[in-house]
């Protein structure tokens, strides 16, 4: 959801189209499509996914958004713009990268940063054009970003694989700052509270967000709970944890989580 709309994605083997849905009126509205003979060139089949929305200097409001194309075995990933005020497209570029991940960018200002499968980009929303690129090290030993999370924190992105590999990138450099490949898998929401970024995968885990150090490590209340895979919650003042472990919720007191 962004502002007062839901977004929702319908895609076949042609074409992919993006709805906005109004929370308020239930409103329902086609904004844009994108096909395998136009933009996917005749090959591509295409595979749009979810936006951000980001404001110009002319109060125009654009939809930045990347589309997962494939055919057979080759892939490609696009990146565009679509200008909601103007109704129409803003820019649109091909073949950022091969093998798109299907997590939603994340923003700040004018940068979007977004994934592929072995890259994270920080692109300009106004032009779509790269400010920086950083790409994982052969040797880190993951498959890649195929259900990922980005989170602004301070001057770092952190960037979580859907496996045990976690990321702090420099958020205007792409240099990386630290690396922790021993914590869990996790395709869910990260959160982050006071520098320490909180994640739930078979228990509750905390990484220190300034050296990437982990803090807990899979909290599950001695293994009792079906299913430790939800979002942690923060409370505003008191600094407690809320989350459930689909039987209980609990409220954790992080300073007794050891």
């Amino acid at each position: 959801m962004i502002d007062d709309n839901a977004y929702k994605v319908t895609s076949n083997s042609q074409e992919s189209a993006l709805y906005s849905y109004a929370i308020q009126s239930g409103v329902k509205q086609r904004l844009f499509s994108i096909t395998k003979d136009l933009e996917g060139d005749g090959k591509y089949e295409p595979a749009l996914c979810m936006p951000v929305k980001w404001v110009d200097p002319n109060g125009n409001e654009l939809l930045i958004i990347h589309n997962r194309g494939w055919s057979g075995n080759d892939y490609r990933m696009d990146v565009m713009a679509w200008n909601l005020t103007a109704d129409s497209m803003a820019w649109y570029r091909k073949g950022i990268a091969d093998r798109a991940s299907s997590s939603r960018p994340a923003i700040e200002g004018n940068r979007v940063y977004l994934f592929s499968i072995s890259m994270v980009f920080c692109i300009d929303a106004a032009t779509g054009n790269t400010i920086w690129e950083w790409e994982k090290d052969p040797s880190d030993n993951f498959s890649g970003f195929k259900t990922a999370n980005i989170l602004l924190v301070n001057d770092k992105i952190i960037a979580k694989s859907d496996s045990y590999w976690m990321y702090a990138l420099d958020k205007m450099t792409g240099k990386r700052i630290w690396t922790n490949s021993d914590n869990a898998p996790m395709p869910y929401l990260l959160r982050e509270y006071k520098d320490t970024i909180w994640f739930s995968s078979g228990g509750i885990y905390a990484i220190d967000a300034i050296t990437g150090r982990t803090l807990i490590d899979g909290w599950n209340n001695n293994g009792k709970g079906p299913f430790w895979s939800n979002t942690v919650a923060h409370h505003p003042t008191l600094g407690y944890i809320y989350t459930t472990d689909g039987d209980y919720i609990y409220c954790l007191d992080p300073s007794k989580m050891k």
